[in-house]
Formats: C-alpha cells, structure tokens, sequence
C-alpha cells in the first residue's frame, strides 16, 4: 500500500480492525494509495514523498503539519481517525 497525497482510498481504524474503502471509483489496474499523513499522530518520522499527484506536497508527515485546507477536507471526508484529530 504506497502514500498518495491524492488518494484512492482511506484507512479506516478501530480497536480490533482496519479497513481500506475506496474514496472514488477506481479504474481496474489502477493503484491503491492512501494519504499516510492521515494515520500519523505525534510523530517525528518524515519522508520524500514522489506520488506525483498534482497535489504532491513534497514530504509526508503527521497530520498536523498538513495545510488547514487540506485538514478541513480530509476532515469533511470523514477519513482522519478521532486518535489523529484529538491530537491535531
């Protein structure tokens, strides 16, 4: 499962289980990325980032360091676990 900062998909999180549900229609063949920022809370760990989307942000990192359009729209989504909001 590779990082896209335009996703195909999102990571749904709880206690005993996660599922991976899809944010559009996804073309057969067509690669299944979700944005990592959304599951990461509190963390120092960065890396480059290279999906090529045109919304590429350059650097995945936590939540919180994400732009306040794009934490209002992952948000509006409904797809930032409440672990990640909280702490945001």
């Amino acid at each position: 499962m590779n990082h896209s900062c335009d996703p195909t998909c999102w990571v749904r999180i709880t206690a005993d289980h996660f599922a991976l549900i899809a944010l559009r229609d996804i073309a057969a063949g067509e690669e299944l990325t979700f944005d990592y920022s959304t599951t990461m809370s509190g963390d120092d760990w960065t890396m480059p980032c290279a999906c090529a989307s045109a919304l590429c942000r350059g650097t995945v990192s936590e939540f919180a360091t994400l732009s306040a359009v794009t934490q209002r729209r992952y948000l509006a989504l409904g797809i930032v676990p409440a672990y990640v909001h909280r702490r945001s």
